[in-house]
C-alpha cells in the first residue's frame, strides 16, 4: 500500500459530509464501481505473471484494494455512503507482488505503465486521492463546467516553415527531485525552449494532474508552460474531467496564454498552406467509465469541422488527448457509447466526424511515445491521398514510464511500430537508486511544416545526458 494513506484535510472534511443514500436511491457510482471490479479482476491475473492481458485495462486494477487501506471512518463512507464493493485481492498477495514494487525496481506493464510507490508512478498516493476525488464529484453530482463553443481558426502566412512542439500528458509541476534529476516536465521544458529554430507554437495534448484542479492548472501548467512566441494551445483530457473541467475551462483556458487563440474552447483549428491542424475536445463528452476510452460525436464540433470546408487534396493533422489505436498498435481501441448509445471505437468516430481520415494523427493518454507504421492497424485505413493515416502517441512528456513488453519481440519492435521510447535513464545519482532501473528517459515531438511537406522529429531527454533525436521522417517527406 502507499507509504502515506490518509486524504488532505479538505478531502477528508468533504467526504464526511456526504449523506448516505436512501435503501430504493440508484447510487450514481454504480458503474464505477463495477469498472473498478472489472479492472481489479484483470489485474489480479497480472499481478500472478506480470504479464498485461490481451483485453482489459489495468491502471484502476488496485484502486479497490488501495481505498480499502485507508482510515477506518474514510472506509466505512466509501462503503456505507457511497456503496463501495470489497476487494478481492488478498494482502497475503499483495505482499509478495510488492517485493518488486516497494523498493524498486518496479514492475512494467505491457504499454510502460511502472508499478512504483514514487511521485506519479503508478502507486504514488496521489492517485488514489485523485480517484476519491473524482468519486465524491461523481457522487454529489457537481456541476460540470459549461463547454465552450467559440472556437477559433489560426490562419497562418507569410513565412515558409511552422514549426510545432508536442508534449503529451505533462501537467505534473516541478516541485519535486526525481531520484535527485530535475523532474521530466522540467527537462521537456527546457528542451522546447532550447530548440532551434524556436517553436511557433507549442501543444499540450491534456493531462494536468492529479485531477486538473484549478490551482494545479495553475501550478502545474500555466506557470511551467513552455511558451512559444506565435500560439499556444491545451486540449481538453480525462483527468481534467475528473473536476468536471472547472479547472480546465475556468482557470487554464481563461487564461491570456491560451485565450487568443483557443477563446474558452477545447477545440480550434490552424491552417498553414495545405494543411489544417485540428485540436478537439474527445473527453467533455465521453461517456465511458473513469472518461477513459474518448469520444467525439457532440453537434458543435462536428459542426465545427464541417465549417472548416476541407478540400481532399489538403492534409489533417489531428490533435486529441485519446487514442486511435491499442498501445501494440495492433487493433483500434475500446469502443464507447456514443449519443445514440451505439458502441463505436473512438478511431471510427473520428473518421465519421471528418469525414475521412487523419493524414496524421497525434495523441497522448497512454504514457508512452511510440510511432505506428502501415503495419499498423491504422494501416488498412486509406486517406484522401492514397495513403495510410499516420498515428503517434506523445504521452510521455513527464510521467515515470517503462519499456513496455507489449510493444516489442525479443530484440526486435513489434512489425506494427517505427519507434517507442525505450533508452534506459542514465542512474548515476551519488547513490545509484534501483527506483531508476527500470525508467526510460521521456521526451516530446516536434513537426515542421512547408506549405506542402512533413518533417517529424521525436526527442529524448536525459538529465545528465541533454536532449537527442531519436526518431524522424525525413527520408519521408510527402508532396502535395
Amino acid at each position: 500500500m502507499p507509504s502515506k494513506k490518509n486524504l488532505s484535510p479538505e478531502l477528508k472534511l468533504k467526504l464526511m459530509s456526504v449523506k448516505k443514500r436512501r435503501a430504493n436511491q440508484v447510487n450514481p457510482l454504480l458503474e464505477d464501481w463495477i469498472y473498478l471490479q472489472e479492472s481489479e479482476l484483470v489485474f489480479r491475473d497480472f499481478m500472478k505473471d506480470k504479464k498485461e492481458p490481451v483485453v482489459g485495462n489495468i491502471e484502476y486494477g488496485p484502486a479497490l484494494y488501495l481505498l480499502h487501506q485507508l482510515p477506518a471512518e474514510v472506509v466505512y463512507i466509501l462503503v456505507h455512503f457511497m456503496g463501495m464493493p470489497p476487494t478481492k485481492i488478498k494482502t497475503a498477495d499483495w505482499e509478495i507482488w510488492m517485493k518488486d514494487v516497494k523498493d524498486g525496481p518496479g514492475v512494467v506493464a505491457g504499454d510502460g505503465t511502472l508499478y512504483l510507490e514514487k511521485t506519479y508512478a503508478q502507486l504514488d498516493f496521489g492517485w488514489i486521492e485523485s480517484l476519491v476525488y473524482y468519486l465524491h464529484y461523481r457522487h454529489e453530482k457537481s456541476k460540470d463546467a459549461k463547454f465552450g463553443k467559440t472556437p477559433v481558426t489560426t490562419n497562418i502566412t507569410g513565412q515558409p516553415n511552422l514549426t510545432i512542439a508536442i508534449i503529451g500528458d505533462w501537467g505534473t509541476g516541478n516541485k519535486y527531485s526525481d531520484e535527485g534529476f530535475a523532474p521530466p516536465s522540467q527537462l521537456v521544458k527546457n528542451a522546447i525552449m532550447g530548440l532551434k529554430p524556436a517553436p511557433d507554437i507549442t501543444l499540450h495534448l491534456g493531462d494536468v494532474y492529479y485531477a486538473g484542479m484549478p490551482n494545479e492548472e495553475q501550478n502545474k501548467l500555466l506557470k511551467l508552460f513552455p511558451k512559444s512566441k506565435l500560439a499556444n494551445f491545451t486540449l481538453n483530457s480525462n483527468h481534467e474531467m475528473y473536476d468536471g473541467a472547472n479547472g480546465y475551462f475556468n482557470m487554464a483556458l481563461s487564461n491570456s496564454l491560451f485565450q487568443k487563440t483557443q477563446n474558452n474552447t477545447s477545440y480550434f483549428a490552424v491552417t498553414f498552406g495545405n494543411w489544417v491542424i485540428i485540436g478537439l475536445d474527445t473527453a467533455y463528452y465521453d461517456s465511458s467509465k473513469m472518461y477513459m476510452d474518448g469520444a467525439l460525436y457532440d453537434a458543435a464540433q462536428i459542426k465545427f469541422i464541417k465549417d472548416l470546408k476541407i478540400s481532399s487534396t489538403q492534409k489533417i493533422i489531428l490533435m486529441t488527448h485519446h487514442t486511435g489505436l491499442s498501445a501494440d498498435g495492433k487493433s483500434l481501441t475500446n469502443p464507447t457509447f456514443d449519443g445514440t448509445k451505439i458502441k463505436k471505437p473512438l478511431f471510427t468516430q473520428v473518421v465519421n466526424a471528418l469525414g475521412r481520415c487523419p493524414d496524421y494523427w497525434y495523441y497522448g493518454h497512454i504514457h508512452n511515445g511510440i510511432v505506428y507504421n502501415n503495419l499498423s492497424k491504422a494501416g488498412t485505413y486509406k486517406c484522401p491521398s492514397g495513403a495510410s493515416p499516420q498515428l503517434r502517441c506523445v504521452g510521455h512528456a513527464a510521467i515515470p514510464f517503462g519499456k513496455g513488453n507489449a510493444l516489442f519481440t525479443g530484440n526486435k519492435n513489434n512489425p506494427e511500430i517505427s519507434y517507442f521510447a525505450q533508452t534506459k535513464m542514465v542512474n548515476t545519482t551519488p547513490t545509484p537508486s534501483k527506483f531508476l532501473q527500470a525508467r526510460v528517459q521521456n521526451g516530446f515531438a516536434v513537426i515542421i511544416l512547408s506549405p506542402t511537406d512533413i518533417t517529424e522529429t521525436f526527442y529524448e531527454v536525459s538529465a545528465v545526458n541533454g536532449t537527442k533525436k531519436v526518431w524522424g521522417n525525413k527520408m519521408k517527406t510527402e508532396k502535395k
